[in-house]
């Protein structure tokens, strides 16, 4: 099994075979996706978006993991157009951040926000559940998420760089490239011919009553979703925190930076934190990291003070989405692979941001 998952794809692009294709998928998305989820708020102010219209259009994204990504993961699912979909999303997400950073026109910039949060969510969840299915259930998914750790820290500086001393237009010069990396990654490694597999007949309705007959499920999701509207917090506030006490932008790429330094390591154990701790004792030490990295915002004064409190980060995010991502794969039958995934994202990012 192992060698079947590792043919060698020779291409222009050189022999790089699946696995390594998938550490560059995880990459190229990375490095795109901090212009939307970390300065989305900082754009539209800066097109002169009042706070409230900033936050109904940060609504959309959560409201959008919620209710339509376990819809989307399904119909993708029964029909076996995982690949198709995703596609799909990641182009219309591609198009939509590049319309946010490029266009000053409000109402334009205003549609293309709302829609790259109405596709951003089920993409990232399939592009999840695509990687899941290259590597096998042998390897470990921390060990390929690293990597998508390391180039957010990466795509955030030069986003921030470029945002901050010539304009959020300039931000389209990571955005594009990364984007297009991330196709030719998916190209490269399909998982195969999925509609060559035993139909499968179950719809969003039976994901829902299998989700609510196990109360053990209910109670993770719940605590799950605390953690959503911890990240939330960070994720839509933070910067605009820091704005209020002076910082400079570049300190914004920086806070990514310190966020990594921690996140990529845990990642990098997951096989052995798997082995040493349940699932629910990795969200409980998650809780335990973010109620002291809340305490420690509260006494900020100088804003270069948050670069110490951010590699608190790597516990918060990373110790959630490992425990999350065992949790409910393995709560749910197999032929719920992707509906599963969505489960998390439905909770993390969705019900706790909301």
């Amino acid at each position: 099994d192992d060698d079947a998952l590792d043919p060698q794809c020779c291409g222009s692009a050189g022999c790089m075979n699946r696995l390594h294709w998938m550490k560059a998928a995880y990459f190229c998305a990375f490095a795109a996706f901090p212009l939307m989820w970390v300065f989305a708020p900082l754009i539209l102010e800066a097109r002169d978006f009042g706070p409230s219209a900033i936050g109904w259009l940060m609504a959309v994204p959560p409201m959008c993991t919620l209710l339509v990504v376990p819809a989307v993961s399904t119909f993708a699912e029964t029909r076996k157009l995982q690949a198709p979909v995703l596609g799909f999303t990641i182009v219309v997400s591609a198009v939509a951040s590049i319309v946010v950073c490029t266009v000053p026109t409000p109402a334009v910039v205003a549609a293309a926000t709302a829609v790259h949060g109405l596709v951003i969510r089920p993409a990232t969840s399939l592009l999840d559940e695509h990687v899941i299915a290259v590597i096998g259930p042998k390897r470990e998914w921390g060990e390929y998420r690293k990597f998508g750790a390391v180039s957010w820290a990466c795509g955030a500086v030069g986003t921030s760089l470029l945002g901050g001393r010539f304009g959020w237009e300039y931000a389209a010069a990571v955005v594009a490239p990364a984007f297009a990396g991330l196709c030719i990654a998916l190209l490269q490694a399909p998982v195969g011919d999925r509609r060559a597999l035993p139909p499968s007949t179950h719809n969003t309705l039976d994901l829902i009553r299998l989700f609510i007959s196990n109360p053990h499920t209910v109670t993770y999701f719940i605590g799950a979703s605390l953690m959503g509207v911890a990240s939330t917090a960070v994720a839509m506030y933070l910067f605009l925190y820091l704005q209020s006490l002076g910082a400079h932008p570049v300190l914004y790429g920086l806070c990514i930076v310190c966020n990594v330094i921690f996140e990529v390591p845990l990642f990098e154990c997951s096989a052995r934190l798997y082995a040493n701790a349940s699932d629910g004792v990795l969200l409980f030490a998650a809780m335990a990291a973010w109620a002291l990295r809340a305490g420690l915002y509260s006494l900020l004064e100088n804003p270069w003070i948050v670069l110490a409190i951010e590699p608190l980060h790597g516990f918060t995010f990373g110790l959630t989405w490992l425990a999350g991502m065992r949790f409910f794969r393995a709560s749910l039958p197999p032929e719920f692979c992707n509906s599963s995934i969505s489960l998390h994202y439905a909770s993390v990012m969705g019900l706790g941001p909301i």
